[in-house]
C-alpha cells in the first residue's frame, strides 16, 4: 500500500474549505448583482420616470402655445386663451428649471457612462430651452399686448414662432430619448435578473458537488479509523477460540488430564514417600 501524500486532517479541512469558498463566492456575486439592480432601479423611478413625466408636461404645454400663438393676432382669440398664454410665458421657464436641475442633479449618484452622458445631453438640451424662452420673453410680452395689427407684427411673430418651434422639436426629441431610455433599462433589468438566476443555480449545483466530492475524501480518509474500531469476528460454534500474539491463554486442566500429560499414573505408587491421592470410586 502506498503511503499517504496528506494526511486525515489536510483532506478534511480542504474539503470543507473549497464548500465554503464556493458559498462565498456565490453570496458575494449575489450582492452585487443585486446592488447594481437596486441602484438601476432607483436611476429609473427618481430620475428617468420623473424627468419623463415633466418633459411630457413641458411638451403638452409648448404644442398649446404654439398653437394659440399661430392664431394671433390675426385671428380673434378669446380673452381666456390670452391670459393664459401670459400665464404660460411666465411659469414655462420654472417647469424647464425644475427638469434641468433634476437631471443635473441626477449625475453625482449614477456610474454608468451611459447613464451619465444621456444625463448630460439631456441638461445641454434643457439648457438650451431655457435659453430660448429667456430670449423669446421679452417679444412675447410685446406681441400679446399689442391689439391691433401692425406692419412689425408679421415679423416678430414669425421670429418668435421660429424659436418656439425648435423648442417644441427639443423638447419632443428628449422625450423620446427619456422613453427609450426607461425600455433599454428595463430590458436591461429583466435580463440581469435572468442571468442572476442562472448563474445561481450553476454556482449553487457546483457548491453541491464540491461537497459531495469533500465527503467522499473524509470518507475514504476516515475509513482506516473504522477498520481499528471494528470487533474481532466470532468462532463458529463448536470451535474454540483463536488467540493471535505471543501470549496464549491456556484452558484449565482436569486432575486426571494433568497427571496423563505428566506421565505419571495415578494407579501406580509415586517414588520418594508420595503416596498416590486416592480416586473415588477406589482404583
Amino acid at each position: 500500500m502506498a503511503p499517504r501524500r496528506r494526511s486525515v486532517r489536510t483532506e478534511i479541512v480542504a474539503g470543507f474549505a473549497a464548500v465554503i469558498l464556493a458559498f462565498g463566492a456565490v453570496a458575494t456575486w449575489s450582492m452585487v448583482r443585486q446592488r447594481r439592480s437596486v441602484a438601476a432601479m432607483r436611476l429609473a423611478n427618481e430620475t428617468y420616470l420623473q424627468l419623463a413625466l415633466q418633459l411630457g408636461q413641458i411638451q403638452s404645454a409648448q404644442g398649446t402655445f404654439n398653437t394659440l400663438l399661430d392664431m394671433f393676432p390675426e385671428e380673434r382669440i378669446p380673452v381666456s386663451s390670452r391670459g393664459w398664454l401670459e400665464a404660460a410665458r411666465r411659469t414655462r421657464r420654472r417647469q424647464v428649471q425644475a427638469a434641468l436641475t433634476l437631471a443635473r442633479g441626477s449625475l453625482a449618484g449614477v456610474s454608468d457612462e451611459g447613464d451619465r452622458d444621456f444625463l448630460r445631453r439631456a441638461a445641454a438640451g434643457l439648457a438650451r430651452v431655457d435659453a430660448a424662452y429667456a430670449v423669446n420673453d421679452p417679444p412675447l410680452g410685446e406681441l400679446l399686448r399689442a391689439r391691433a395689427p401692425s406692419p412689425a407684427l408679421p415679423a416678430l411673430k414669425a421670429d418668435i414662432f421660429a424659436r418656439e418651434d425648435a423648442c417644441e422639436g427639443e423638447v419632443r426629441r428628449l422625450g423620446r430619448e427619456v422613453q427609450g431610455r426607461l425600455t433599454r433599462l428595463a430590458d436591461g433589468l429583466e435580463r440581469q435578473q435572468r442571468q442572476a438566476v442562472q448563474l445561481t443555480l450553476a454556482a449553487i449545483a457546483v457548491a453541491c458537488v464540491l461537497g459531495a466530492a469533500s465527503a467522499v475524501t473524509a470518507l475514504r480518509a476516515l475509513r482506516p479509523l473504522t477498520r481499528l474500531r471494528r470487533p474481532p469476528a466470532s468462532p463458529p460454534p463448536g470451535r474454540p477460540p483463536r488467540h493471535r500474539g505471543r501470549h496464549r491463554r491456556r484452558a484449565p486442566l482436569s486432575a486426571g488430564e494433568g497427571d496423563s500429560r505428566s506421565g505419571l499414573d495415578p494407579r501406580r505408587p509415586l517414588r520418594h514417600g508420595l503416596k498416590p491421592r486416592p480416586r473415588p470410586g477406589g482404583w
